[in-house]
């Protein structure tokens, strides 16, 4: 992924994130960062997001619980779901701002 998009993805998923949880800590691990909705708090984590070759990946841990009435998350494991983002546009989607902001709720 291009270093410039890459910036620009990381800068807007932190703004949306604070926008939906203003008391979110964001937790650097695996390369990526972890939404942590107490700080401190890991039982707390809901998501997190991370960068590829090709593509940023927003992944939520508790996915497969997410109601996906767009049908934008990907995998197929017992909890996690994620979304792949390559385009700042892709990120404005609603429906991810909507899984957010449920995945924080949960």
């Amino acid at each position: 992924m291009d270093k410039t998009v890459e910036k620009e993805l990381d800068a807007a998923v932190v703004e949306m994130v604070l926008e939906i949880c203003p008391d979110v800590d964001f937790v650097p691990k695996y390369g990526g960062k972890l939404f942590e909705a107490v700080a401190g708090d890991a039982d707390s984590q809901f998501g997190g997001y991370f960068f590829y070759k090709n593509h940023m990946s927003i992944e939520f841990t508790h996915g497969a619980d997410l109601p996906d009435p767009s049908h934008i998350l990907q995998g197929s494991g017992k909890f996690r779901r994620h979304v792949k983002i390559t385009t700042l546009a892709e990120l404005e989607n609603p429906a991810i701002r909507q899984l957010i902001t449920l995945a924080a709720k949960v």
